[in-house]
This record gives C-alpha cells, structure tokens and sequence, in this order.
C-alpha cells in the first residue's frame, strides 16, 4: 500500500516542509531511473531538478505519494526553467507534452 501525504487541517507549517522534503526525495529517486537527464524545455544538462506538473499542493490529504511523484506527474527541467514554469511563464502545454 502507498504512502499518504499524512497532512491535515492542523498541519504546522513545520510538518507541511518535512512532507513536502520527502516528496521531493522520492521524486528524485524515480528520477534518477528515467533516462532524459537534461532540461525539457531548454536542453541544459548540467543540473536538472524535477518539476511537478501538477503541483503538490493541488492534492489532497488523502493523495498517495506515489500519486504525487506518478512518472506521467514529473518532468525534468533546469532551475531557470523550472522557475519558469512554477511561476507560470511557460506550461506543460507550451513543451508539446
């Protein structure tokens, strides 16, 4: 069985950073499996983070981590890029994808 976010109303904001923290390990960890080490939008390669296309935010206490870090969820991009398309510069559908 998947792991839940395990946040609720009362959630310090403490709390909220360490589950988010170990989203993103994870995330990282099916990152490292994928085979497209360079930035989705520009091609940089020398750092590329993982970028949640829908933000985790977005989903709901009872989400599964899993659910959150799903292949089809995360794509890589550089920090700039990255940035970028938080801050909604740029979407998923802008890359084609």
């Amino acid at each position: 069985m998947g792991e839940l976010l395990e946040l609720n109303s009362d959630s310090s904001t403490e709390s909220v950073s360490i589950v988010r923290k170990k989203i993103r390990s994870q995330a990282n960890k099916i990152y490292s499996k994928l085979k497209n080490s360079s930035c989705i939008k520009c091609g940089y390669t020398l750092f590329v983070e993982l970028a949640h296309i829908d933000a985790i935010a977005n989903f709901g206490l009872e989400s599964l981590v899993s659910e959150v870090n799903d292949v089809s969820n995360i794509i890589p991009l550089c920090p700039n890029c990255h940035w970028e398309f938080d801050h909604g510069y740029f979407t998923i559908k802008d890359l084609g994808i």
